[in-house]
């Protein structure tokens, strides 16, 4: 990363334009939330957020009784905020989660690599993720907005 230009275009919200992911030596890809993904990421100048949704995500039963809708509404979602930090030299930004729709995150730092191409961002895991009981590399590009 530029460190001065590239630094500043991180800044701003940045609109989902594909997430996949692919097992470790592997060419086969994967859409966990579907080949047509919606998602937001922004980052502040101290912090960062995230959401990602199914595009399909159902709508829910909004009757009298709202129990166990929970489980059903956070399938096929996911979301996570907290601040970062960028380290230039090797074009990573790491995410501090502090606050997470998934609870084993919390805490933890999840490490990135960054690269931007014209108005695209590209985040990669800088270590394979655990994701339904696969580990897997994961890229997800977004369009500035």
């Amino acid at each position: 990363m530029n460190r001065n230009r590239d630094y500043l275009n991180l800044f701003g919200a940045w609109q989902l334009v594909e997430y996949s992911v692919n097992a470790p030596g592997s060419t086969q890809i994967k859409f966990p939330f579907g080949h047509d993904a919606q998602g937001l990421i922004v980052y502040s100048d101290t912090h960062m957020s995230v959401q990602i949704m199914r595009r399909d995500h159902q709508l829910q039963d909004n009757g009298p009784s709202k129990e166990n809708l929970a489980a059903p509404a956070l399938t096929g979602f996911m979301a996570y905020a907290g601040a970062y930090t960028l380290d230039f030299y090797n074009s990573l930004v790491t995410h501090h989660v502090e606050h997470s729709s998934n609870p084993n995150w919390i805490g933890t730092y999840q490490s990135r690599h960054v690269t931007f191409k014209g108005n695209l961002l590209t985040l990669q895991t800088a270590e394979p993720l655990l994701i339904d009981g696969e580990y897997v590399n994961a890229a997800l590009t977004w369009r500035k907005l």
